[in-house]
């Protein structure tokens, strides 16, 4: 089968290899027929993501159709359309016995530890394949994964109903936040420095985007949440300078969402926290967000429908990635057609 292989830092590869085979009862194989690219993809390409492995099949994000099942298998047929859950954890360390597989001591990722989607077939374990209705379009559905990050992370934040929330960055994962924190009643406040990106975000529900090159965004801010102060801030972009700033302007029993890989240390006093019971959380991936996410896609709960800036042929996936390193800010999600 045609996979797309990362090889090294720099290097994209069409390659041949071979189709899995189901060996196990519980497993699945699954035929691909989109698989995204993400953020985290450009940083195995780049070289700077701290996890990955080479030569890596790229890919987490997908949508596709199941292929075959193991003989344990009797709730998943054959065209049944599914999404890729793309995780794998050991379920008796203490994150996975505390209900926080997602950071599992053993951890591994698709398309990052593991061989992932941007492949004709993929194998993965019954548990990980979510099926999915017929009625969302492929295109749609491949966007159930970062979804399930902007999920996790209002979940993370514990966001309600008219809580105040500040956004930071309207890349793909600051939208996926932004329209979770929507469906769960909040008011947002999104900000970036690309016009683009952040016209969208008002078209979405924002009630007001800031351009940070233009206006001071904690002015902004303040104005917005009133007295009160922003109740929950999501940082995604990974700005150690933005934290210290937003625990300033957070409420008392305020809570900061942090989805950066940065290594940067952060630089607060304890006495900012201390004062309004702050709460400063990480929050990767996700646990558990996959059913509620595709049941909102199949409600039509999520506004998404032009979500999808580009798609590319998988042979042209070196175009895809060239596209979406020169063209940074000036698109939400990048799609890889696997097949029809």
């Amino acid at each position: 089968m045609k996979a797309v292989q990362i090889v090294k830092p720099c290097e994209v590869k069409l390659v041949d290899i071979p189709i899995p085979e189901i060996a196990h009862p519980d497993d699945v194989l699954i035929k691909v027929h989109y698989a995204g690219i993400c953020g985290s993809d450009l940083h195995i390409l780049h070289g700077s993501n701290p996890f990955a492995t080479y030569p890596r099949v790229f890919g987490h994000e997908m949508s596709g159709e199941v292929a075959g099942v193991g003989t344990g298998v009797g709730d998943l047929n054959p065209g049944d359309h599914v999404i890729l859950e793309p995780i794998t954890y050991c379920g008796e360390c203490y994150a996975c016995t505390h209900g926080e597989p997602n950071v599992c001591a053993h951890l591994k990722v698709s398309g990052v530890h593991v061989d992932g989607a941007a492949a004709e077939y993929v194998l993965t374990k019954r548990r990980h394949a979510h099926k999915i209705s017929k009625d969302v379009p492929w295109e749609k559905a491949t966007l159930t994964e970062p979804l399930t990050i902007g999920s996790q992370a209002c979940e993370r934040g514990r966001v309600g109903k008219d809580d105040i929330v500040m956004i930071c960055g309207a890349g793909t994962i600051g939208l996926c936040v932004l329209v979770n924190a929507i469906l769960r009643g909040a008011r947002c406040l999104i900000t970036d420095i690309v016009d683009e990106k952040l016209e969208y975000a008002k078209k979405l529900g924002a009630e007001l985007a800031v351009n940070v090159k233009n206006e001071d965004a904690w002015e902004k801010a303040s104005i917005f949440a009133g007295e009160q102060g922003v109740n929950v801030f999501i940082d995604a972009v990974g700005s150690t300078a933005v934290v210290e700033q937003a625990l300033e302007a957070l409420s008392p029993a305020g809570r900061i969402v942090c989805l950066g890989f940065g290594t940067e240390r952060i630089s607060v006093p304890f006495l900012s926290i201390t004062k309004k019971q702050a709460e400063i959380v990480g929050s990767r991936l996700q646990s558990g967000q996959f059913p509620p996410t595709i049941s909102r896609l199949e409600k039509g709960l999520f506004p998404v429908d032009d979500f999808v800036s580009r798609v590319f042929p998988l042979d042209e996936a070196q175009a895809a990635f060239d596209y979406a390193v020169n063209n940074n800010g000036k698109y939400r999600k990048i799609l890889i057609k696997v097949c029809d």
